[in-house]
């Protein structure tokens, strides 16, 4: 999380519009070392995570 550019983590879901800010401080209080890839799925949540067809459309909005 630490190698996420700038203090506010944007985050979306393409696929349902779910949205969200967080301050980075906060996801490195809250997730610790994780990775980008594994706090992103601990946000989202979601069901679709890694199905095959339909999965999570949730991104990080500043990191295309």
């Amino acid at each position: 999380m630490a190698e996420y550019p700038g203090e506010a983590v944007k985050v979306r879901c393409d696929i349902c519009g779910r949205a969200g800010r967080y301050r980075k401080s906060r996801l490195i209080e809250r997730f610790g070392d994780k990775g980008l890839p594994d706090v992103l799925r601990d946000l989202a949540d979601c069901e679709r995570w890694g199905a095959a067809g339909e999965p999570c459309g949730a991104h990080y909005e500043d990191l295309a």
